[in-house]
C-alpha cells in the first residue's frame, strides 16, 4: 500500500500531511481524478490520481486504507474528469459507485475547441506537462502499466491529475456554455445507460450463437480446404494472386487491398466465400461474448470526430437489423431480439428521416424542404419520393442510394448497397437526383470545395469541425475531405438534435429507464408517454418522432 505527493510542497513533510489532511477536513469544492489501470483492456484498477485547485496533487493505491473514497463518490464535491465515459464505466470505478452525475469532462473542452485529446498533447500551452502511455511503455520495454516501475505509475497518474485541473481552469470558460452543458448532461447520461445494461434471453442467446457457430464453421472449412484462413489479409491475398487475380495495392498499410470492397470487385468466385465467411464471423463474434450473461453492458461515448454518440465493447451501433440487402439474418431471429425489457415493454422513438431534414435545411433546397414538411401520410417521405422519382424497386433501395450519393459514394459503393449492378444506370440515376433536388446537389458540391480549401465545416449549434483530424493517407486526401465537408455538418447536426431532446425527455422519464441509444433511435424501459409535439419542435425545423412500444428491439 502506498500514498505520494507532487505539488506546492514538495521537499515539505508536515506541509505536505497537512494537505493531506484538508482532504478530509476541508475538502475542495471540486477535485480533477484520473484512474490508473492495467491498460485500456485490463481495467483492473492500480491507483488514483487526485488533483486539487491549489497544484497539490496525490496518489493512492486502489486499496489504500487512507483513500479519500469521499472525493469520487457521490457528494457536493464536483469531479473533474478527463475521458469520465472511461473512468467511470462500469468496468472501471463504476462497480463501486462512483458518482456519475456531479461531474465534468475535459475531453468534451478539447473536442469541442479541436485541441487534441490526448492528454499530454492537449497539454501542449499549458504550464503543466504529462507523458502519453506510449512513450511511457516503449521507454521501459513494456507491455502494459504492470511492467512500468512503481515510481513511474504514480508520476504519471499525479501529473494527469495535475493536466486535467489546469484543462479545465483554462480552458472551461473558453466554450459555450450552453453547449458544454449539453455534452456534460449527455455524458452522464451515457454512462448511467452503461452501468445499467440491457436484459438478455440467454435461451434465444445459445440458438442463435449454435446456428452462427454452426455456419461459421461451414464457410471456415471451405476456406481452409482451399488453403486460406479467411479472417488472415495475408493468406486471402496470396490465395486470390495464386488464382491469378491482382488485387489493388493500399498504400496506406503497404500490402495488398483485402477490404469487402475490393474483395467483392475482384470478380473470382472465392470473392462471395470470403465475404459470407466474414460476415459470419462477424455475426458470431457479436453473439458469443453475450453466452452466460444477464446483461449486455456497452460502453457509451461521444469520441466521434461530429460528437455522434457511440458505442464500444461491445459495439451495439453495428448489429444489424436484418434489413438491408447483403445482412445476414440467423434463422432462429435477428440478433436484437435477444435484447429484452426488464418491465415486458420497451418505449421507442425514432427520430424520422433527421438527416435528410438538416440537409434540407443546410442546403436550403425548396422541393426537400416542401416534401419533408408533410406527414408520412400525406407524401411527406424523401425516400418514397426519391424512389418515385428514379423508378426504383422499393424504398430501402432508394434510402441507401439518396444516402451512398449525397455521402460521396462512387457508383461501385452504390452498387454495393443498392444491388444495382449496372454502373452507367446508376450514374444516370445520380443525375436525375441531381434534377430532382437542385439546391441541395448545388450546395453539397459548393460544400465539397470550401470543405477542401479550409478544412472545417460548422453544424447548425455552431460547432466547428475540423476535417482533416484523421490519422492516415485515406483521412488525408481530397476525397475524403471533400466527403466530410458534407457528412460531418448533417452527421454533426444531427447529434445534437438527438442529444437535446434527450435532456428535454429526461425532465419525464428518469434516467434509469434510459436503455440504449442507436444512431437516431433510443429505447426505454416500460411504457411512457413522450411529449411527441414539442420534441419535434426543439431545432429550428421539424424533426418529428416515431414512437412506438415493443417487445423486443427489432
Amino acid at each position: 500500500m502506498a500514498r505520494a505527493y507532487i505539488g506546492r510542497y514538495d521537499g515539505q513533510p508536515q506541509k505536505i500531511k497537512e494537505a493531506y489532511d484538508d482532504l478530509y477536513n476541508y475538502p475542495p469544492p471540486f477535485v480533477a481524478l484520473d484512474v490508473e489501470t492495467i491498460s485500456l483492456k485490463n481495467t483492473a484498477i492500480l491507483g488514483i490520481g487526485i488533483a486539487t485547485p491549489n497544484r497539490d496533487s496525490f496518489w493512492f493505491d486502489f486499496w489504500e486504507p487512507t483513500m479519500p473514497w469521499h472525493l469520487f463518490m457521490p457528494s457536493s464535491v464536483r469531479k473533474i474528469w478527463h475521458n469520465a465515459t472511461f473512468d467511470l464505466s462500469w468496468d472501471v470505478l463504476g462497480q463501486f459507485g462512483a458518482d456519475i452525475d456531479n461531474i465534468e469532462d475535459t475531453a468534451i473542452l478539447t473536442r469541442l475547441l479541436n485541441i487534441p485529446t490526448v492528454l499530454s498533447e492537449a497539454s501542449a500551452g499549458l504550464s503543466l506537462s504529462t507523458w502519453s502511455v506510449k512513450e511511457l511503455l516503449k521507454k521501459h520495454n513494456a507491455r502494459d502499466m504492470m511492467g512500468l516501475p512503481k515510481d513511474v505509475i504514480m508520476l504519471k497518474c499525479m501529473a494527469d491529475a495535475q493536466v486535467t485541473m489546469e484543462l479545465f481552469q483554462t480552458y472551461r470558460g473558453k466554450v459555450s456554455n450552453e453547449y458544454y452543458e449539453v455534452e456534460r448532461k449527455i455524458a452522464s447520461m451515457l454512462l448511467h445507460m452503461s452501468h445499467r445494461g440491457i436484459a438478455l434471453d440467454q435461451d434465444l442467446v445459445e440458438q442463435i450463437d449454435t446456428e452462427l457457430g454452426t455456419q461459421l464453421d461451414i464457410y471456415m472449412d471451405m476456406c481452409i480446404a482451399r488453403g486460406f484462413n479467411p479472417r488472415s489479409p495475408y493468406q486471402v491475398a496470396v490465395a486470390l494472386t495464386n488464382e491469378g487475380v491482382f488485387l489493388p495495392w493500399d498504400r496506406e498499410r503497404q500490402a495488398f487491398d483485402t477490404s469487402s470492397e475490393a474483395i467483392r470487385k475482384c470478380g473470382h468466385p472465392w470473392g462471395a466465400l470470403i465475404l459470407t465467411a466474414r460476415k459470419f464471423g462477424k455475426q458470431y463474434g457479436v453473439i458469443h461474448p453475450m453466452l452466460g450473461k444477464d446483461r449486455l453492458r456497452s460502453h457509451f461515448h461521444m469520441a466521434a470526430a461530429t460528437g455522434r454518440i457511440t458505442s464500444k465493447d461491445p459495439q451495439v451501433h453495428n448489429i444489424p437489423t436484418g434489413k438491408r440487402p447483403l445482412d445476414i439474418v440467423p434463422k432462429t431471429a435477428p440478433i436484437r431480439r435477444v435484447f429484452k425489457a426488464d418491465r415486458g415493454v420497451f418505449t421507442r422513438f425514432d427520430l424520422s428521416q433527421v438527416e435528410l431534414r438538416v440537409l434540407a435545411y443546410l442546403s436550403g433546397d425548396k422541393k426537400m424542404q416542401h416534401i419533408l414538411s408533410l406527414p408520412k401520410e400525406e407524401g411527406g417521405d424523401l425516400h418514397y419520393n426519391t424512389q418515385m422519382a428514379l423508378r426504383l424497386s422499393d424504398k430501402l433501395m432508394a434510402k441507401n442510394f439518396n444516402f451512398g450519393t449525397v455521402y460521396g459514394g462512387d457508383v461501385s459503393v452504390l452498387s454495393t448497397f443498392t444491388g444495382i449492378e449496372d454502373l452507367d444506370l446508376l450514374t444516370m440515376y445520380q443525375h436525375k437526383l441531381a434534377a430532382e433536388y437542385p439546391d441541395m446537389w448545388k450546395w453539397t458540391q459548393q460544400l465539397r470545395e470550401v470543405g477542401l480549401r479550409e478544412r472545417r465545416a460548422t453544424t447548425i449549434y455552431g460547432r466547428e469541425l475540423r476535417l482533416d483530424q484523421g490519422k492516415g493517407l485515406k483521412a488525408q486526401s481530397p476525397k475524403h475531405i471533400m466527403n466530410c465537408a458534407v457528412n460531418y455538418p448533417i452527421q454533426g447536426s444531427a447529434a445534437e438534435i438527438f442529444k437535446r431532446i434527450l435532456i428535454e425527455i429526461n425532465r419525464d422519464i428518469p434516467i434509469e429507464d434510459f436503455i440504449i441509444q442507436v444512431h437516431d433511435e433510443e429505447l426505454f424501459d416500460g411504457p411512457h408517454i413522450l411529449r411527441e409535439k414539442e420534441l419535434s419542435h426543439i431545432a429550428d425545423f421539424w424533426t418529428p418522432l416515431e414512437v412506438s412500444q415493443i417487445s423486443r428491439w427489432q
